[in-house]
């Protein structure tokens, strides 16, 4: 999410020389840069995706130093880190949203929001979602700022396809793989929990 991370030298804030190594490590195709001794900048389309590079970013730093305290942390291979998510199909369906539909819409942006205060979840990072029937649930949409989130942003998912204007979380095809089963889904990263998961340390956490 942050994109291709980049280290620029050091040189005197404000000047035409660091405005130059920032220019070339852009131009290299990097959307994040690390000023040595200074700070970072990243990019985007919108601000909204500059910010979520931004938040993305440190997010990562903290889950490293974080885990580094813990034991090894194992990074992952070029071939897990090019894995593409399950893209649902797209149905266009006019059909106003149920009372139900609607009820439980505004109970995920309420977890939601609140999971984003607790920083359980990031600006786009972390997925819910809730069952409504046994080929149909709800669930937060990608692409969207979690503080911003609204009802109308929620997708609803009907037999393996998109019945929304806005794509599904990338997290769709697990919770729809799992929800047979379950009701209510909650995927997040938080560093501190994170922080096991990455490193040889897994075990440590077990209840």
């Amino acid at each position: 999410m942050c994109g291709k991370v980049g280290i620029a030298k050091l040189a005197l804030p404000g000047s035409a020389e660091l405005g130059e190594n920032l220019a070339e490590i852009f131009a290299a195709g990097c959307n994040s840069v690390i000023l040595e001794n200074h700070g970072i900048t990243v990019v985007g389309s919108i601000l909204s995706e500059a910010y979520a590079r931004l938040e993305a970013l440190d997010f990562c730093a903290r889950l490293l130093i974080k885990s580094s305290l813990l034991g090894r942390p194992i990074p992952l291979s070029e071939g897990e880190l090019g894995h593409e998510h399950t893209v649902l199909p797209m149905v266009c369906d006019r059909r106003r949203s149920t009372r139900s539909e609607g009820k439980l819409g505004h109970e995920l942006c309420e977890i939601s929001r609140r999971a984003y205060d607790q920083f359980l979840f990031a600006s786009q990072l972390g997925a819910a979602s809730v069952k409504l029937g046994s080929e149909t649930f709800l669930i937060t949409p990608e692409g969207i700022d979690m503080l911003n989130l609204s009802v109308d942003h929620i997708v609803v998912v009907r037999s393996g396809h998109n019945h929304s204007h806005h794509g599904p979380s990338r997290y769709a095809s697990i919770h729809k793989a799992i929800c047979a089963e379950l009701t209510a889904i909650i995927g997040s990263s938080p560093p501190n929990v994170m922080a096991f998961a990455v490193t040889d340390r897994k075990s440590a956490i077990l209840c």
